[in-house]
């Protein structure tokens, strides 16, 4: 009986038994899948099962735990905020619903510490946060006490000296304050640079030196350096045929530009264009406005304009300086029917044949600032010619503009013909024709042919022969900040004066007499009359100067053998055009070689001859002769002037 029972009851092998035996006081083993239990909390690992006899140790009925390592991990555990997935179903802290020690908080989506009061949650710490006070939970940057920065050029950076404490940004304002210049979308920190100018990556160590770029008007950019980079041996020529900008940085470039185009030049740095004494500069084709600005022009060389040319233009130069090139004509700017403009500019040491700085045909000169200086030709330092025909009058227009120092080897400096010219100059400055010189002077520093003047302060100093010649022969010399106006027939304001008496006439034989004038201002004798008669003789006139009212007289000029009617009446010289400088004497005498009836008076006379006041008479007796040069004369203070003359001058 005992023997079938035991037949009847299930067992293990005695291999499987985990006591090691197989006795028959063990309790029953009743096999069943069971689930590996390291951390002995009652629940197996799922990954790891075994056919085994219940209650065996390290095995669990019960299988789901996460992590068989900790006994504190099971299914059967609440969730807390640790971190952790403490009761395994794959949630973690406040992303379980059944968290039991979670906190109330605010989403904080931006990450910026401020959380939505709109939604709450319950959960653990970095589930949210404990602040509701967010304005734009969108947006990291804006919260309570965010600091914004205006953003002028809207390139995402602000001006670091402009800052507002908001909770969200003003209109044009953002959150980073790092911009360098707001003012230029091109500047930002992180900024590529290139050549225009702008420090366009924030750190001034970065260098544009070398480079030079193209802006097309529709915004597109080509590197040029390669396109300018030529030697001293061998000029890069450049054909820009596209409207824009080329900006070229610091170095010195051996170039020739040729431009048919809208086009502003623009240098960055100390910038040199260099025509290797070979080649024109820069050469405008006609129909444009191009602009040049921050350069130096040097070493040119060409036929028609050294540094620059062109033809039905409208030309601009600023922060310029043209400077040592030549040509045959127009040393530095020859120019045709072109509007030619410039402001802060230096022409200096150019030469040519006509023209050592500027030779403007049919064309318009406005300049500011400008000192044209030092240039070297053979006719002319600047020439502006309009037109009296149909290509009209030119207008040139200086504004604290010197022409000093140039140097010529014949004909005049300032040449300006059928133009109309308004000088403005101020008593602090230097603004007018000072110091030029020429090897065989023929008419002076300025000459106006068939022109206006418009003088206001302007300096006519130190020049060489006159300072001031006009066409009609007349000659000036304004002095310093000389304000006065001419017209097509003469300068400044002209007056007649009378000297002398009427009394009766009586015959006067070979007698040279004048009147003896101490000047007190800046004037030009224009003309000169006699009132008398002969039959038998002509008339000679004269203008006398000395600084010491003494000693031998230098003849400024003669006008001889004006025929006299046999009739007593006016006589008038040629123009005169002697220029006046205070506090010089000079003597104005007719002379004959005959006898001449004349009018002559002792007493009641006039003193004021216009240019100053006559202090007495000079004359020569026993003329026989015409008076060719410098010569002595006798004086007298006992009368002002005997005879009746009379005294055309204009006062500047």
């Amino acid at each position: 009986m005992l023997l079938l029972l035991l037949a009847c009851k299930p067992t293990k092998d005695a291999g499987d038994d985990p006591v090691g035996d197989s006795g028959l006081d063990s309790a029953p083993c009743v096999l069943t899948t069971l689930w590996a239990d390291a951390d002995g909390d009652g629940y197996g690992d799922p990954t790891s099962s075994s056919e085994e006899c219940e209650g065996v140790t390290g095995w669990a009925a019960a299988r789901g735990d996460c992590d068989d390592t900790n006994a504190l991990v099971n299914p059967g555990v609440d969730e807390t905020c640790n971190g952790a997935d403490d009761d395994c179903d794959g949630l973690i802290d406040g992303a379980d619903d059944s968290l039991t020690d979670g906190s109330t908080l605010h989403e904080d989506r931006d990450g910026d510490g401020y959380g939505d009061a709109d939604s709450t949650l319950i959960g653990c710490e970095g589930d949210g946060v404990t602040d509701d006070s967010d304005c734009d939970d969108d947006d990291p940057n804006a919260h309570p006490g965010a600091t914004w920065y205006v953003d002028r050029d809207e390139d995402g950076y602000g001006d670091p000296t402009s800052a507002v404490v908001r909770c969200t940004a003003p209109p044009q304002h953002v959150a980073d304050g790092t911009d360098c210049d707001d003012d230029s979308a091109e500047a930002h920190p992180g900024g590529i640079e290139v050549c225009d100018g702008v420090d366009n990556d924030c750190e001034e160590s970065t260098s544009e030196a070398g480079a030079a770029r193209f802006v097309s008007d529709d915004g597109v950019a080509v590197t040029m350096t390669s396109a300018l980079s030529g030697s001293s041996s061998n000029t890069k020529l450049a054909e820009l045929t596209t409207d824009g900008t080329l900006s070229i940085c610091e170095g010195t470039w051996y170039v020739e530009l040729d431009v048919d185009a809208d086009l502003a030049i623009q240098g960055h740095g100390a910038v040199t264009l260099d025509g290797a004494d070979d080649n024109a500069l820069v050469s405008i084709s006609e129909g444009h406005t191009v602009s040049l600005s921050d350069l130096t022009l040097t070493h040119g060389s060409s036929a028609q304009g050294g540094a620059i040319s062109c033809t039905d233009t409208a030309l601009s130069l600023d922060r310029v300086d043209v400077i040592d090139n030549d040509a045959t004509y127009g040393g530095a700017i020859w120019a045709s029917e072109c509007l030619v403009e410039l402001s802060d500019v230096s022409v200096s040491e150019n030469t040519a044949t006509y023209a050592g700085a500027l030779y403007l045909n049919a064309s318009d000169l406005a300049a500011t600032d400008t000192a044209i200086t030092d240039n070297d030709a053979s006719i002319y330092t600047v020439y502006v010619s309009g037109s009296s025909g149909g290509g009209g009058r030119s207008t040139v227009d200086l504004d604290e503009v010197e022409l000093s120092d140039n140097v010529l080897t014949n004909y005049v400096h300032g040449y300006f013909n059928y133009a109309d010219v308004t000088w403005t100059g101020s008593a602090k400055s230097d603004s007018g024709m000072l110091r030029n010189t020429a090897s065989s002077p023929n008419y002076g520093s300025l000459y106006l042919s068939q022109s206006t003047l418009d003088a206001t302060s302007v300096d006519f100093e130190d020049n060489e022969e006159v300072d001031l010649y006009h066409s009609t022969g007349l000659r000036y010399t304004p002095g310093e900040d000389a304000t006065f106006t001419c017209d097509a027939d003469s300068c400044g304001r002209s007056s007649t004066y009378d000297l002398g008496g009427t009394d009766s006439g009586g015959a006067y034989s070979k007698y040279v007499l004048g009147a003896l004038v101490e000047a007190d201002t800046t004037a030009t004798i224009d003309r000169l009359q006699f009132y008398g008669s002969s039959s038998s003789c002509d008339l000679d006139a004269y203008v006398y100067s000395s600084t010491t009212g003494s000693g031998t007289w230098t003849l400024e000029w003669s006008d001889t053998s004006i025929p006299l009617s046999s009739s007593d009446s006016w006589h008038t010289t040629d123009d005169v055009g002697v220029p006046v400088e205070d506090g010089v004497y000079y003597i104005v005498a007719f002379g004959w070689t005959c006898s001449v009836d004349t009018h002559l008076s002792t007493s009641g006379l006039s003193t004021d001859a216009g240019f100053g006041q006559v202090v007495g008479y000079a004359y020569k007796t026993s003329a026989s002769a015409t008076l060719t040069g410098d010569t002595t004369f006798s004086t007298s203070t006992s009368y002002e002037m005997p005879w009746r003359i009379r005294i055309e001058a204009t006062e500047l």
